[in-house]
């Protein structure tokens, strides 16, 4: 029998006349060509599975539809946030521009009188105002950076959302093509 196989292999001519005498020995048998088709019907996709993965994807499109929403959701309530906790800083930052401003009026009245006496204070009140400068800025950049941040954030999640959904799409237009070309 290796022999055969060997000869059937080396000889393409003498390959083809067995294929064709087994396929027409398949063509004749009813039982054989019962125990192929079943073979192959076995590997064809059924409407119900169609429906299945219609269904499945109409599941994963809702799924992820929520969690898209559910994402929005949340960016709107930390701008919310943002936005309350920025106007809080600027409300502070004015309330400290005004406080600062009193004393510096005050300082450079008294230092207009006492000029030498109060030249350490007034440098002391500045270095209090770039400290302060200094922190509201970081904030306001921390702020940012975690406003980036998100927007970074949703912008893979509707990449990843493109990715998942144009290979299931093209295997639907797959599926739908083998059954409609004959």
């Amino acid at each position: 029998m290796p022999k055969f196989l060997e000869e059937l292999k080396s000889d393409e001519k003498l390959e083809d006349e067995v294929m064709a005498f087994i396929a027409e020995r398949i063509a004749l048998k009813p039982s054989l060509r019962q125990i192929v088709l079943s073979a192959i019907l076995r590997e064809v996709a059924t409407k119900d599975d169609i429906e299945n993965l219609r269904s499945e994807i109409a599941n994963l499109k809702k799924y992820i539809d929520d969690r898209i929403s559910s994402v929005e959701q949340k960016i709107s309530s930390l701008e919310g946030k943002f936005e309350g906790r920025i106007s809080s800083v600027e409300q502070k930052i004015s309330s400290l521009e005004g406080k600062f401003e009193g004393r510096i009026s005050s300082v450079e009245q008294k230092i207009s009188s006492l000029e030498g006496k109060f030249e350490g204070r007034i440098s002391s009140v500045e270095q209090k105002i770039s400290s302060l400068e200094g922190k509201f800025e970081g904030r306001i950049s921390s702020v940012e950076q975690r406003t980036a941040r998100i927007e970074g954030q949703l912008s893979l999640f509707i990449k990843l959302f493109i990715a998942f959904n144009v290979p299931i799409l093209i295997g639907i237009i797959g599926i739908l093509l083998k059954m409609w070309i004959p």
